[in-house]
């Protein structure tokens, strides 16, 4: 059962995958947190809608995100056990492309580098395997055996649903009207003013139009270099970052 508290440990602003799963593994590390969302839940106004996104360990030559996904994989299984829901179908992901394809060279040493199992397929064993699908003769086909799909809006609800499990305070149709720093962050909705020792701000598309009412200076911008380069200035608990590159 939910219980408020007079003074948070963390209070994490936005409800979306990003927003939910920071604040179960805070409430389930013994963090007193609250976990604001704008808008009544379930809704589809964020980009965590959706019954299902891809998962894999096959991403080319971007070795970090094929390292991470070992935790990312345990860390499902482990949420899955929680909840006592499938989260995950393990039903593969196919890698296709012409023989001089740099991704798929790519994700093939990577795979084998990191011991991944995976299948190197020919256009016939494709065709056999997955005969709605026609492509030139000549592609090579890489599936990664560990990857599938994520059933997108019932993890989002698992993690919820656990973080309340855990002690955490869930509080949706409150939109942040403000955050006032300091050594006690206090962050202002339409009805209520919570208190607590650090925020962290989850805000996904809303966050251009939240930071620079508090003074937040941002930039966005996508790049093919895939890296997050941070600079900050910390104002008592909250940190403002520019981000000068950003992810896809």
């Amino acid at each position: 059962m939910e219980k408020s508290c007079d003074m948070y440990d963390v209070i994490v602003v936005g409800a979306g995958i990003e927003g939910s799963s920071t604040a179960y593994h805070l409430a389930k590390s013994g963090n007193q947190t609250l976990l604001l969302e704008q808008f009544p839940l379930p809704h589809s106004r964020g980009s965590s809608h959706g019954q299902s996104r891809i998962t894999r360990k096959a991403y080319g030559a971007k070795d970090f995100y094929t390292r991470m996904m070992f935790e990312s994989f345990e860390l499902t299984s482990e949420l899955e056990k929680e909840c006592g829901k499938q989260l995950f179908i393990n039903c593969g992901t196919l890698v296709f492309g012409r023989p001089d394809n740099a991704y798929t060279l790519s994700t093939e040493k990577s795979l084998r580098r990191f011991r991944v199992s995976f299948e190197k397929l020919d256009s016939a064993e494709q065709r056999r395997r997955y005969p709605g699908m026609a492509f030139p003769d000549d592609f090579n086909y890489i599936l990664d055996k560990t990857g599938g799909v994520l059933r997108a809006d019932k993890m989002l609800q698992a993690f919820q649903a656990q973080f309340v499990r855990f002690g955490g305070v869930l509080r949706d149709g409150e939109p942040m009207m403000d955050l006032l720093p300091g050594d006690v962050v206090s962050v202002r909705t339409r009805g209520h003013v919570y208190r607590g020792r650090s925020v962290v701000l989850a805000l996904g598309p809303w966050a251009a139009t939240f930071l620079p009412s508090i003074g937040g200076q941002h930039s966005f911008r996508a790049s093919e270099d895939y890296r997050l380069l941070l600079e900050g200035k910390r104002l008592g608990h909250v940190q403002f970052f520019q981000v000068s590159h950003f992810f896809h």
